[in-house]
């Protein structure tokens, strides 16, 4: 922080991502120009971050009840019930919400998560909804890498298959559809099926089994030799 760049393992941005310094970093900086030291910050952070993700559960909730055939009053009581049962029951263990996560920046993406997901349905669902979303999110899943890379993979997990669902729900539907609206699902729906072939075809190539996180993935070869090098 005093030398304003990065050094010993962290000399630039991608060692940065790479290893997962960005937050400590940022936080670093933070407590640097408000002249404290970076543990006085903690409970600042934790109440900044709760609220953040508390919030955004809230209106994810009464967002994804817009459509059902709730009252204002239950849609409201359904948004109230989610923050509690997050507080209670988000996490496992030691970590969870109350012991762990409230602190950690991963709260901040599960929140652009939220948001990304609820932007980028609109802009599958509503034709108002205008393309330059696309840009926002782009720069949501930037901000999502610099703080975890598992984390932007889930998120790309769901938006290609939010993609590839619509298109399915398109095809196989025989209702009429705006225009705008089939060509916008048509277009991400091709272009997330192409990324996931891709994608998976990579990742075949590239990483040997045990390579890919255990013991949370395995070889299904361990069960059948013909499927040596399937993970699980």
């Amino acid at each position: 922080i005093e030398r304003g760049g990065f050094g010993g393992q962290s000399e630039n941005w991608i060692d940065v991502i790479r290893h997962g310094t960005a937050v400590p970093f940022f936080h670093g900086v933070i407590a640097n120009n408000l002249g404290v030291l970076p543990i006085k910050l903690v409970r600042s952070a934790t109440l900044v971050s709760s609220i953040i993700i508390l919030t955004t559960i809230y209106w994810f909730t009464l967002r994804i009840t817009r459509d059902l055939a709730l009252s204002n009053w239950m849609s409201v009581g359904a948004a109230c019930v989610a923050v509690v049962l997050f507080v209670v029951a988000y996490g496992v263990s030691s970590f969870s919400y109350i012991r762990y996560y409230a602190y950690f920046p991963h709260l901040l993406n599960l929140s652009l998560m939220f948001i990304i997901v609820g932007l980028y349905v609109d802009y599958l669902g509503h034709r108002e909804t205008n393309r330059n979303i696309l840009a926002v999110i782009a720069m949501f899943l930037v901000t999502v890498l610099l703080i975890n890379q598992q984390e932007l993979l889930f998120v790309l997990v769901l938006l290609l298959s939010l993609s590839i669902w619509r298109l399915v729900r398109i095809l196989v539907s025989k209702k009429a559809s705006d225009k705008t609206l089939l060509v916008r699902v048509r277009v991400m729906g091709s272009l997330a099926i192409v990324a996931s072939l891709v994608g998976l075809g990579v990742g075949f190539l590239m990483f040997e089994s045990g390579h890919w996180g255990r013991p949370h993935v395995i070889d299904l070869g361990r069960l059948n030799e013909i499927l040596r090098g399937l993970p699980v």
